[in-house]
């Protein structure tokens, strides 16, 4: 990725906050008619086959750049979905009294998340595989617990 155009390399981040706003947009009154669970495992599970294709696709393959940019539009489309659905889910998974707190804690990790990966790849390495294999790794484990240890929203159920 090093040698590409300077617009191919801008195309990354603007196709993945494209997808996010569309995400945003689409996927939340899904989760409000479907169920907050089901949606929440789906964007999971397909950011994690959007992650391990990264990893596998050549980065540096000229004809391959125009896949990832659209994989960088999934991602982002899902993330969308992962965050602001997954935000609602553990917010009503929460008991009532700890679900402010619970919700600043989402965003503050969100942003130390964030700062963290600037700080990792502006500092310590420019390889963004390791980055992409550690977010397939974390995405596996919560679609492990998710799965296997949380109910559907409590809040949706009712309706």
């Amino acid at each position: 990725m090093d040698c590409q155009s300077e617009f191919v390399i801008s195309l990354f981040g603007m196709m993945f906050f494209a997808g996010f706003a569309i995400g945003c947009m689409i996927l939340p009154p899904i989760g409000d008619r479907n169920g907050r669970k089901m949606l929440f495992v789906s964007c999971i599970t397909l950011n994690f086959f959007i992650f391990i294709s990264l990893l596998v696709l050549p980065a540096n393959n000229e004809s391959y750049m125009y896949v990832i940019v659209g994989l960088m539009f999934l991602a982002g489309l899902l993330s969308g979905g992962r965050m602001t659905v997954g935000y609602c889910y553990m917010v009503e998974m929460a008991p009532e009294r700890y679900s402010g707190m619970m919700g600043t804690i989402w965003d503050v990790s969100e942003s130390v998340v964030y700062i963290i990966l600037t700080l990792y790849y502006r500092y310590v390495c420019k390889d963004w595989h390791y980055i992409i294999a550690f977010a397939a790794f974390i995405n596996f484990m919560a679609i492990a617990l998710i799965v296997c240890f949380i109910p559907e929203s409590p809040k949706w159920l009712y309706d």
